[in-house]
């Protein structure tokens, strides 16, 4: 008996180690350490620059930028009724049930540079003609076919343009660049109209504002709307969700109590991200106060009793003990944004009656993430210049050159560096009674932009084709972990990512690992 045991372990643990041995199979490696010459140029020049020069000006300029606030009245109520349709303004709503309609998925933003990957990649895995009935869909007609021109060009298939699925454009004229201007009206529209929605924003204050606006018009129609369902912030949301699991399904009266996830990857920046970025530095909104906060509120109106405390480093340090100990690390510009959608996850997730979670001496829970560096040097000069960036950005005399260099929208990194780009998450959980599990998540291109891309397509699959399986029901706004769960990360892992995970210390001393 407790040597079928003890086969079975180290069967288990094999395929945790066999995630990281596919990501060496795959030729991933971290970036290369920076040179001498470079870490000196950043400590010695442009640390002082920033500090004597840049930090001034931009902080001077930003207090003297008026902020207009995104809505005045939304201080006034916790929770919203079903707004009222005018049918003078819109049309009467598509009673036609979501499974008799004509497309499983209309993907808008087909001509953008992550839309175009994503046309590819619904191209390449589920076909024009075959039984996933999709469109795309763009403000500009002539551009959409130049996206079938260029898809069959990269395809060689020249039958794709003759597609039924390709034969209808949904155009939307008249609209602007940056998701709070054009996703407001779509995320409208589809909780008004029943229509199921995703997209692969990072806007959190954004997405705030829609859920107070429309959650409770979603749950009236039955629109499920999942917002940051790309590389922000699927992987970190999955992995929480998937440690949490599995501490439950070891010791149902052990709560999770604290998360570290170490980030290694490998990839760049498009030009839409930073014109998104760019637009929210230029037309800065100051953000409402909500007498609760969407991101806490749950389904009925009220606060949830989970707590989160937010435990990213804001700079470099040194792993102390794992995986990675000894290893140093930095912060990443994006954990900030992962930790708001975990904090959402943690605060609204649907839990067992028997969870220990639902003691309110067990509801707290520590997140942190941070970024492996190969040395030093590395985490100091990464560190700097993207502060350096920022500010730079940041400053009227230095935010014009710094704009005429970075990619235009539409513009993103090359195909070569997308397939050499990867990410995996390492993912550490520590329980109340101290029990220890971790994870791993593999994503073998660019998860920036051709990974977002698969993540997007099968998020929309997910809700279009397995709802049924979901681990909600009913409509609302909800996060990628909590609205697809499992259905997403199973569907993830049949296309491209690993995952695994393990118990390394149980509360009574026992070692265990699960895939």
């Amino acid at each position: 008996m407790d040597s079928t045991k003890n086969k079975n372990s180290e069967e288990e643990e094999d395929a945790f180690e066999r995630v990281y041995d596919q990501m060496k199979m795959d030729g991933k490696r971290m970036m290369k350490p920076t040179s001498t010459l470079n870490f000196l140029g950043t400590v010695l020049v442009g640390v002082p620059l920033w500090i004597t020069v840049l930090v001034p000006m931009a902080l001077v300029t930003q207090l003297m930028k008026p902020k207009k606030s995104i809505d005045s009245d939304s201080t006034t109520t916790t929770t919203d009724a079903p707004l009222e349709l005018n049918t003078e303004t819109y049309p009467e709503p598509n009673t036609t049930a979501r499974e008799k309609r004509t497309y499983d998925i209309v993907l808008l933003g087909a001509t953008g540079f992550t839309g175009q990957l994503a046309v590819e990649y619904l191209t390449k895995q589920y076909g024009v003609d075959g039984p996933v009935k999709w469109a795309i869909a763009g403000r500009n007609s002539a551009k959409l076919d130049q996206i079938k021109e260029k898809v069959a060009k990269e395809l060689n298939d020249s039958s794709i343009l003759k597609s039924r699925a390709w034969s209808k454009h949904v155009v939307y004229p008249n609209v602007y660049r940056c998701v709070e201007c054009i996703g407001s009206n779509v995320v409208e529209f589809c909780a008004r109209y029943g229509t199921h929605y995703v997209d692969i924003t990072g806007e959190v204050d954004w997405n705030r504002e829609m859920i107070y606006k429309w959650d409770a018009t979603a749950q009236a129609t039955g629109a499920k709307i999942i917002s940051f369902c790309g590389h922000d912030c699927i992987p970190w949301d999955l992995t929480v969700l998937k440690l949490e699991q599995l501490m439950e399904q070891n010791d149902a009266t052990e709560s999770m109590e604290k998360v570290d996830i170490v980030d290694d990857f490998s990839g760049g920046l498009s030009g839409g991200t930073i014109d998104t970025a760019l637009h929210s530095i230029d037309h800065g909104t100051k953000p409402p106060t909500y007498t609760v906060d969407p991101f806490v509120k749950q389904r009925d109106g009220s606060k949830s009793p989970y707590k989160f405390k937010d435990k990213n480093p804001s700079f470099i340090g040194r792993q102390t003990d794992g995986r990675f100990a000894s290893q140093w690390t930095a912060p990443f510009f994006m954990s900030a944004i992962m930790a708001q959608v975990v904090k959402r996850s943690h605060a609204t997730r649907k839990r067992s009656e028997t969870s220990s979670a639902n003691d309110e001496n067990h509801r707290v829970l520590s997140y942190s993430e941070t970024q492996l560096k190969p040395d030093f040097k590395t985490a100091v000069v990464d560190f700097f210049q993207f502060v350096i960036g920022v500010t730079a950005l940041l400053n009227p005399l230095t935010a014009k050159p710094m704009k005429n260099i970075l990619p235009k929208p539409g513009e993103g990194p090359s195909r070569e560096n997308m397939e050499r780009g990867y990410l995996t998450l390492t993912g550490v959980a520590t329980g109340s009674k101290q029990t220890r599990v971790e994870s791993v998540m593999y994503f073998p291109k660019d998860a920036g932009y051709r990974d977002t891309a698969r993540m997007l397509s099968e998020s929309a699959l997910s809700l279009a084709l397995e709802e049924s399986k979901l681990p909600v029901e009913g409509g609302g706004f909800f996060t990628p972990a909590n609205g697809m769960g499992d259905v997403l990360l199973n569907r993830l892992c049949q296309t491209g990512t690993k995952f695994a995970s393990r118990i390394v210390i149980k509360s009574d001393g026992d070692l265990k690992s699960k895939l």
